[in-house]
């Protein structure tokens, strides 16, 4: 009992020197917010990138904003109209089109990479959703998460015809405690579950596959970087799924978001973005 006791405290102690004493990763390029004379009323809250352009959404001002080179093009305000936001929460990019999730109307709505107005998805229909996070894969179905039911639900390409895709009502240890949805380049899903701090992998079909022990504290992000699912926190340490666990170099910042794109990892703090070239990293 008093070996197993420990053996116990070993791997706790490895763990914890594993982490402390990890590798860390300077950016390849820094944006710092007083550079873009950024106005006073725009408060950027989350990033996302199409073909290695900037996107981010404040979502307490209802604007959207793309970075044309030092500068900021932004759109939006409060309201329904097909220009505006009502109640923005989250934004996806892919290499054609940028999507904002609006919780309050269950909507999403699509733009061109210029940030025009395209088209709006409704996913209300004769019940009230209120959709949180969401995202996208490569054949452009798109994954909501309903929290008020605790149920992902997944769309018919760029439709808005949707089908239950994960009833997370099943699983009594992961209740109403989904904290991201990131689909990688084989369009497996990775569903980070902060009640039990787990990264749950599903396949195309809604199976699980396998889980992920998280380590590492306050887990915001999942990410497959150089193949490998990786959860990202918010003090910027990364753990793979083997538990190795390397650190990014962001001035003692706390990270608000994170986004990949093309191998590119955007960090969002108050002051900065920092962007990671993913190559760089350990494999």
């Amino acid at each position: 009992m008093l070996l197993k006791k420990n053996k116990n405290n070993l791997l706790l102690l490895f763990s914890f020197f594993q982490i402390s004493f990890s590798q860390s990763y300077l950016p390849s390029l820094q944006i710092n917010f007083d550079e873009l004379n950024l106005s006073s009323t725009f408060i950027p809250e989350v990033i996302a990138s199409s073909n290695v352009q900037l996107i981010l959404l404040d979502k307490q001002n209802h604007l959207l904003a793309r970075m044309v080179d030092d500068s900021l093009h932004l759109v939006g305000g409060f309201g329904s109209s097909k220009y505006s936001l009502f109640d923005p929460v989250d934004i996806i990019a892919d290499q054609l089109d940028i999507f904002v999730l609006d919780q309050s109307t269950g909507r999403i709505t699509r733009l061109d990479s210029r940030l025009n107005f395209i088209q709006f998805f409704d996913f209300t229909l004769d019940e009230s959703r209120y959709p949180t996070v969401f995202s996208i894969d490569s054949r452009r179905n798109i994954y909501f998460y309903s929290p008020d039911e605790d149920i992902i639900y997944k769309t018919q390409s760029l439709t808005s015809k949707f089908d239950k895709f994960v009833d997370l009502n099943l699983n009594p240890s992961t209740a109403n405690c989904l904290k991201d949805i990131s689909i990688d380049q084989k369009d497996q899903i990775g569903i980070i579950f902060n009640c039990n701090n787990e990264l749950f992998i599903y396949n195309r079909a809604g199976r699980l596959q396998r889980k992920f022990k998280i380590k590492i504290k306050n887990p915001l992000k999942a990410f497959s970087i150089n193949n490998k699912w990786s959860i990202i926190n918010t003090e910027g340490q990364i753990q793979f799924f083997d538990s190795s666990v390397i650190n990014l170099e962001i001035s003692e910042n706390a990270i608000i978001d994170l986004y990949m794109d093309q191998n590119q990892l955007y960090v969002l703090t108050k002051t900065e973005i920092f962007i990671f070239d993913t190559y760089s990293f350990s494999r």
